[in-house]
């Protein structure tokens, strides 16, 4: 008698998993299993998949573990940002190692890395939140920032900034450092 068991597990909430695997037996022994994993980026996701299999084999029970653990991080949105109409301008928002959710003009906030957002040649705001174990910290290339950084206005553990978007691409950054006051880089972030 042969027995296939598939094993398939696939993530919620923007997570792109998936991992399966196969195991393929009969009464003389199996064929071992086959798995493969996929992945497209998500910031800070960590997921561990584990599959084990027992089935009679030549000369008792053969018992197979597979753990898989993926870990990934988004560097950006991975296909190209064309800008057009009335909002002609590429802006990049670099976020040091995602210390911080960022939004930019009242969209919704994120912790990514990266973020490229078209806009329109005018003055953008910013908004930041310093996530978990972290706090607020300075903006870079933004209308404020003079060479050391801009801390933006402050209110309700919020940083807003503006920068003046003029052509066709802009970048900023800004890295919230541990509550220590470390951790963020002294070298420019923006390509």
């Amino acid at each position: 008698m042969r027995k296939v068991t598939w094993i398939c597990a696939l993530g919620l909430g923007g997570l792109a998993l998936s991992a399966c695997g196969s195991s393929n037996s009969g009464t003389t022994g199996g064929t071992g299993g086959t798995s493969s994993s996929t992945h497209s980026s998500t910031t800070g996701t960590t997921g561990t998949t584990t599959t084990t299999t027992t089935g009679p084999g030549t000369g008792g029970a053969t018992t197979t573990t597979t753990t898989t653990t993926t870990t990934t991080t988004t560097t950006g949105t991975g296909t190209g940002t064309s800008c057009t109409g009335a909002t002609p301008a590429t802006l990049t928002v670099m976020n040091y190692d995602g210390w911080c959710t960022v939004s930019v003009n009242g969209a919704t906030g994120s912790s990514a890395g990266e973020q490229t957002v078209c806009v329109a040649d005018a003055s953008v705001t910013l908004t930041a939140t310093a996530n978990g174990g972290f706090e607020l910290g300075d903006w870079h290339h933004t209308s404020g920032d003079t060479g050391s950084g801009d801390p933006g206005s402050v209110s309700g553990g919020t940083s807003t900034a503006k920068v003046v978007v003029s052509g066709t691409t802009a970048c900023v950054w800004v890295c919230c450092p541990f509550t220590d006051g470390t951790g963020c880089p002294t070298t420019d972030q923006c390509p």
